[in-house]
């Protein structure tokens, strides 16, 4: 990863040290330096100026890529270990990790932190705030957060049915909401969650696709013919049907 780095101008001499065994000395305020391997780098720069000297330091964060093929099963209220064995029966290339005590933003955190791309949530105990600037942030990174819940009033009550990158599933005979996205035709939510969890990850590792297009095939191959409707959603995917297409 490249960074730019703009210091004050106007100082005799600018000396870097990028925290890498790499240090830079030169008169002018702007350099650039690429960070090579996923770690916090503490900067730090040390500014001479007519026999007088002041330092200051920043700490550069660098992420490993996402992987689509790892899958992080977590919730706040002791997640399902059961959901490996979905994941993997449906992918058996899955690289899943679980960890039944992390909120939401603590996985998000994780998955950065871990280059996973992919979160699974079966809880429905997320309040609409917390759904709301996680999964914000979760879309910024490209993570695809998947998780079962119903009505939700931060979402909008038309398409799209989602907050930022978040899929969010019902199994058929679950309560719904605004919030729902997709069913899944399984016997809880739970499934639910595992189900989408193991073709998404599945799709994403095996085939050249956005999330966006992704997203797109399973709304235009669930049971309502590609149309949002506000009682279930996009319906019922048909992983089969999407997977022809891929």
């Amino acid at each position: 990863m490249t960074v730019e780095f703009t210091a004050t101008a106007g100082y005799d001499e600018y000396v870097w040290d990028f925290d890498d065994g790499v240090t830079d000395n030169t008169t002018g305020y702007k350099v650039s330096h690429t960070f090579t391997g996923a770690a916090t780098y503490s900067v730090s720069l040390t500014v001479t100026d007519g026999g007088l000297t002041d330092s200051d330091n920043l700490s550069i964060y660098v992420y490993p890529a996402l992987d689509y093929g790892k899958v992080l099963v977590t919730s706040s209220d002791g997640g399902e270990s059961g959901q490996e064995a979905i994941i993997k029966a449906i992918y058996p290339s899955a690289d899943v990790t679980f960890n039944g005590s992390m909120t939401f933003s603590q996985s998000v955190t994780y998955a950065k932190e871990n280059g996973i791309g992919i979160v699974c949530r079966p809880t429905t105990g997320l309040s609409d705030s917390r759904i709301a600037s996680d999964g914000d942030e979760a879309e910024a990174w490209g993570i695809i957060p998947i998780h079962a819940h119903g009505s939700n009033s931060y979402v909008e009550l038309t398409d799209p049915s989602y907050v930022g990158s978040i899929w969010a599933m019902r199994y058929p005979n679950g309560s719904y909401g605004y919030g729902v996205e997709f069913t899944v035709d399984v016997a809880n939510e739970s499934n639910a969650t595992g189900t989408m969890a193991g073709w998404v990850c599945k799709f994403m590792d095996s085939y050249v696709v956005t999330i966006a297009n992704l997203r797109t095939l399973f709304r235009e191959n669930a049971s309502n013919g590609g149309v949002f409707n506000k009682t279930n959603g996009y319906g019922t995917v048909d992983f089969n049907a999407v997977q022809s297409k891929l």
